[in-house]
């Protein structure tokens, strides 16, 4: 975990989340350990092509989930998990879903009986 913090420190992702990945395969209850892999995947997802994001985006979301989920109380990940949400709602693709989810609950809520075709 020491490691990861250095490599994070140094900009170096690629190095941050290997460590990371084994600081929580050694202790995979430990709240802190997921956040900051959740926050090196996010250096990794910011610093790819728009096309490479998604993966390490995803996985971003699960560890910042995952940190919170076992700790609560760990304000640091819920603020980087609310940061993550607020930033993926941004993407282009994120808007045509929301778009595409409201045409349908409102085509949907049309009833025949109210003269919609």
């Amino acid at each position: 975990w020491c490691l990861g913090k250095v490599a994070r420190a140094l900009n170096d992702h690629e190095k941050a989340i290997t460590y990371l990945e084994k600081a929580v395969e050694l202790s995979p209850n430990d709240s802190r350990f997921h956040h900051r892999l959740g926050d090196a995947y996010g250096r990794a997802a910011q610093k790819a092509s728009f096309a490479f994001r998604l993966g390490p985006g995803k996985k971003c979301q699960v560890h910042y989930e995952q940190a919170v989920a076992l700790d609560s109380k760990n304000l640091d990940a819920r603020q980087s998990l609310l940061q993550f949400y607020l930033q993926a709602r941004a993407l282009p693709g994120a808007a045509t879903r929301r778009r595409s989810g409201r045409r349908r609950r409102s085509s949907s809520s049309t009833s025949p009986a109210a003269g919609s075709p």
